[in-house]
């Protein structure tokens, strides 16, 4: 991993070196930095789409909350 860092330094347009630390802390900012280093635009849509997926956003979901969802899924399963 230390060689993936110091080849980011040395030629930041070839290698893009992040941790996952970083991705959960600002989510926003260092999914920019990944578009930006794929030469991709990224729109106010993305950033909605970030903020959505967000873990905080996800965790709150009904879906997320309800016990008797995971039983339906599991029901489900065992149908196939």
């Amino acid at each position: 991993m230390l060689g993936y860092w110091h080849a980011s330094l040395k030629d930041p347009k070839k290698v893009l070196f992040f941790k996952y630390e970083d991705l959960k802390e600002d989510t926003l900012l260092n999914v920019k930095k990944i578009s930006e280093f794929l030469g991709c635009s990224f729109t106010n849509e993305e950033e909605e789409i970030v903020r959505i997926c967000s873990f905080e956003c996800v965790k709150n979901l009904e879906v997320n909350k309800d016990p008797m969802f995971c039983k339906a899924c599991e029901n489900k399963s065992e149908l196939n």
